[in-house]
């Protein structure tokens, strides 16, 4: 299997196992402070994001001739453009973040929409490919730095596969969770959130695709991507915000395990995405990123078990998920309905049409 394919269905599991776990820890661990889980998140997934950088680099230096000193002479010399836009990739993503963690929080006591983030994520595929058609198409845009996105399909036969996918996958979300549970609401929070995920998508396809970039290159970039994502430590430059951080301290080292297993998974994703925006369509890798629904559909057929097996033939008032106890109620029993396995069936399909065209 092609590796930027593999990267982005690695991506695209992480992604699933992420966003299960985001809402868990959101109200669990976090008391429902967006601002913390934006600080852990930046700080720690950062730091595992050096690290697994480094373990990149000696991987490759043992398994082919690129040294590992070649690779450390390289990023210290790499283009200076490169390396700053690289980082502001990086601010971006963890922007991302901040938005993406602040939708997790009850608004106006009503509860969280899970499907109207859902749906929101699914569709970002149309608006990357929106975006690249226009900058293919645009005269101004030519024999710049957004030429190195002539290499994305702006078809419009691979513009309607992606549109049915999304399609297929807002259908199975709505079956999933019910159309009543999608809102329209916090639409400046929701809009900013998709615009940042657009625009370091585009960013990081036209670096990572630039004519004289090769493989060492596009690896040395890679620690530049998590300084910038560092960025979210800002929020402990305020005194009242370091204050605030030392009163959930106790809270935050009870979840100590669950938030090293949860920041490892949300830094993969962003790991295997690089790879895959080096190799494949930026639209395309976010499509695959938005079928993340596939693993969790998966998941929710194996939490399900749990539940009947654990909770209701032993009796029990609650089970013990990487380090995070989760009652009978937070764990609800899937329906498998017809509809429902049809709906899913279409997602799987529709991918597949979609990656086809890779």
């Amino acid at each position: 299997m092609d590796l930027a394919l593999l990267s982005a269905i690695l991506g695209s599991i992480c992604l699933a196992g992420m966003i299960i776990f985001d809402r868990l820890m959101m109200n669990d661990c976090y008391q429902n402070k967006p601002d913390h889980a934006w600080f852990i998140s930046s700080s720690i997934g950062a730091l595992f994001g050096l690290l697994a950088t480094l373990i990149t680099w000696m991987i490759v230096s043992l398994s082919s001739e690129i040294k590992f000193s070649q690779l450390v002479f390289n990023a210290i010399h790499i283009s200076f453009s490169s390396a700053i836009l690289m980082i502001i990739v990086g601010i971006i993503n963890i922007q991302v973040m901040r938005h993406y963690f602040k939708l997790f929080i009850p608004n106006h006591e009503k509860p969280v929409s899970e499907t109207t983030i859902a749906v929101w994520l699914a569709s970002v595929p149309i608006f990357i490919f929106i975006t690249l058609f226009t900058i293919n198409n645009i005269s101004i845009f030519e024999n710049g730095f957004f030429d190195n996105l002539k290499i994305a399909n702006v078809s419009p036969i691979f513009g309607l596969s992606i549109a049915l996918t999304v399609c297929a996958i807002v259908g199975f979300e709505f079956i999933s969770n019910g159309k009543n549970t999608f809102r329209f609401e916090r639409s400046y929070e929701i809009a900013k959130m998709v615009g940042c995920i657009v625009l370091y998508t585009i960013l990081s396809s036209a670096i990572l695709h630039e004519g004289s970039l090769n493989i060492v290159d596009a690896l040395s970039l890679q620690p530049y991507y998590w300084i910038g994502y560092a960025a979210g430590v800002r929020y402990i430059f305020l005194k009242k915000n370091r204050d605030a951080l030392k009163n959930t301290l106790q809270q935050l080292v009870k979840y100590g395990r669950p938030i090293i297993i949860v920041e490892i998974i949300g830094m993969l994703v962003y790991y295997f995405e690089f790879f895959a925006l080096a190799g494949m369509d930026p639209t395309l890798v976010n499509l695959i990123n938005s079928a993340h629904i596939i693993p969790v559909f998966i998941f929710a057929f194996l939490i399900s078990k749990i539940r009947t097996s654990s909770l209701n033939n032993l009796k029990e008032s609650s089970v013990y998920l990487f380090g995070v106890h989760i009652s009978n109620e937070r764990l609800a029993i899937e329906l498998f309905t017809r509809e429902k396995v049809t709906s899913f069936c279409l997602v799987v399909i529709t991918l597949l049409i979609s990656i086809s065209f890779l």
